[in-house]
This record gives structure tokens, sequence and C-alpha cells, in this order.
């Protein structure tokens, strides 16, 4: 199994392992402020509020990665998981909902060298 690679900023995006145009990354909730991110912003709605209550409720779940691709000028693209890390910043912000236990603390990443998501992705990562 593929371990992802920590990343704190966006020159950690050049030491990425591809493989088969795939490579995953881990992302501090605290890193992601010294990040370009395009998509991953979400207005109030009834499904980020159940994202959001979700993740105070049990924590937040790594097991299905952010989808994502980076630009040539390093930004982050999301195509899937805006919300996650939308209620993902909120909680983290929260003073009670961490109270007892971080709630959230890193998301994982499934970033793609393409901006073309139409492939299938390698069951080796």
């Amino acid at each position: 199994m593929y371990k992802p690679k920590f990343v704190r900023n966006k020159r950690d995006f050049r030491k990425l392992k591809f493989i088969d145009g795939y490579a995953l990354a881990e992302i501090d909730v605290e890193s992601l402020k010294n990040l370009t991110i395009m998509n991953a912003e979400r207005c109030e709605s009834p499904r980020l509020y159940r994202v959001r209550e979700s993740i105070r409720s049990n924590g937040y779940n790594n097991s299905e990665p952010i989808l994502a691709s980076i630009s040539k000028k390093g930004t982050l693209v999301i195509h899937d998981g805006g919300h996650r890390i939308t209620a993902a910043q909120q909680v983290h912000g929260e003073l009670l909902s961490n109270l007892f236990s971080e709630k959230v603390t890193r998301l994982v990443f499934l970033i793609q060298r393409t901006r073309s998501l139409h492939k299938k992705i390698p069951s080796r990562l």
C-alpha cells in the first residue's frame, strides 16, 4: 500500500510520487491556509450541514480521499470533496467540538497529474 506524502506548502507538491498519474497527499487542516486552493469553499447548504454534523459526531473519515489536481501555478484544484474541506475547516476551528478529542487533523487527497479525471484510478494506490 502506498503511503501518502505529507504536504505543508506548494513546494511539497513537487516531491509527490505519482503512480500512473496519481499521487496521495496528506495535508494538515492548518496547512490548508498556506496553499492556494480553487473550488474548495462551499456556501451554507443542507449538504454542508450534514457533513459538518457527521464530522462533529463521528470525527473525520479519511477512507475516501478528496479528488484534486495541481495547476501549472501550483494551485490545488478540487474536483470532489469541497463540502468535506469546508466542513473540516469549520469543525477544526470549534473549541467545544474538539474539547475532548480533535475531530479532524489531516485530510487525504488523491491528486491527479493532469486535469482530466475520466481515466480509471489505479487499484494499487
